[in-house]
């Protein structure tokens, strides 16, 4: 009983920290419409209800990156690994290159092999990722920390690397 409540509430924990991710995105994505349809900084950060530097690190932040997010850097090189491919595997995404029906395939796979609550959590967050447009999806996927380095362990994205783009990863990745 108690068992199937931990797991219940482990699952809602996962699902929210999607969500909020989910929502800083949205946020610096609208701030970045706002901000190409002629609204000043300032008008911006008056309806946030933030400070302008906030909006102006947000504009900063988006100018910056490339068509991929920036990337994120990480100590282990296991994680590094993991992160190098995803970003493969974004170009992928962006060019449309992805079938999401033989990724959603893949997911049902995986979910017969990892077993859990964490590897529960992780595959229905990837059940929600697949659904989403690419550049929302690359950056869910993409996303740092924990929450990413989780997501990318039961990626079911991982069979359109070519060997040469998981040698490149591997390469960047152990290179540090």
């Amino acid at each position: 009983m108690v068992t199937e409540e931990l797991e219940r509430a482990q699952l809602e924990l996962g699902r929210l920290s999607f969500e909020l991710s989910q929502a800083r995105l949205r946020l610096a994505d609208a701030v970045v419409r706002a901000s190409k349809a002629g609204l000043s900084q300032r008008a911006i950060a008056a309806a946030l209800g933030t400070h302008q530097v906030a909006v102006h690190r947000m504009l900063a932040r988006r100018e910056a990156d490339s068509e991929l997010p920036a990337p994120v850097h990480y100590d282990r090189a296991d994680a590094r690994f993991r992160y190098e491919l995803h970003r493969e595997i974004a170009r992928h995404v962006l060019a449309g290159e992805v079938s999401v029906e033989r990724a959603e395939a893949e997911l049902h796979r995986i979910r017969g092999q990892v077993h859990g609550p964490s590897a529960d959590r992780w595959l229905a967050q990837w059940a929600t990722v697949l659904r989403l447009p690419p550049e929302r999806m690359v950056d869910a996927f993409l996303v740092g920390g924990e929450e990413g380095e989780d997501l990318r362990q039961v990626s079911p994205l991982l069979g359109i690397v070519s060997e040469d783009e998981r040698t490149a990863a591997l390469n960047r990745a152990y290179r540090r």
